[in-house]
């Protein structure tokens, strides 16, 4: 991972090989089985440092991509393993728009997705460190369902007409 802010790439992935492949891998995932067993649910973030971050607070039950985004091999591993995925990306609107593309994968395998949105346009390591695990762990229990946040921010976003509204829903 780049520590500073002009280095580029910020993150430097390992090359695929016949025993790592990105697209059914998930970091941390030896660690999250018995808790995501325990807890019936699985936190799905975006990055390393965010699912390290999210075990520091006591959410052993969550993963990260290995740098690529979620995929339907992915979403097969989940299915086996739980019924319940709560999606913490990063609360910017790049991470938001990988939630909405997270769930044209995680639907179709008959998940139930949650979504929570972190305020400030902060990533799950920067909210932690800002407010602390408590704050964090009472956002990942209060998600709600993913569509819903879905529809709420197009909602949101300023439509004037009913029509407008549902095009945008």
């Amino acid at each position: 991972r780049a520590l500073q802010p002009e280095q580029k790439p910020k993150y430097l992935n390992t090359p695929e090989s016949p025993v790592f492949r990105k697209r059914e891998s998930f970091y941390g995932f030896p660690w999250a089985l018995e808790p995501m067993r325990r807890n019936r649910r699985v936190v799905i973030c975006e990055g390393y440092f965010d699912a390290i971050a999210l075990h520091r607070a006591g959410v052993s039950e969550a993963l990260a991509t290995c740098g690529t985004a979620l995929t339907a091999e992915h979403a097969i591993q989940l299915r086996r393993r739980t019924e319940r995925v709560v999606l913490l990306f990063d609360g910017d609107a790049a991470g938001q728009k990988a939630m909405e593309r997270a769930l044209s994968v995680l639907l179709p395998e008959g998940l139930r997705v949650d979504a929570v949105s972190l305020p400030g346009g902060l990533d799950p390591d920067e909210y932690l460190a800002a407010h602390g695990a408590q704050p964090l762990c009472a956002l990942i229990d209060a998600a709600l369902d993913a569509i819903d946040v879905v529809m709420r921010r197009a909602l949101a976003a300023g439509w004037s007409t009913p029509a407008q509204k549902a095009d945008a829903v």
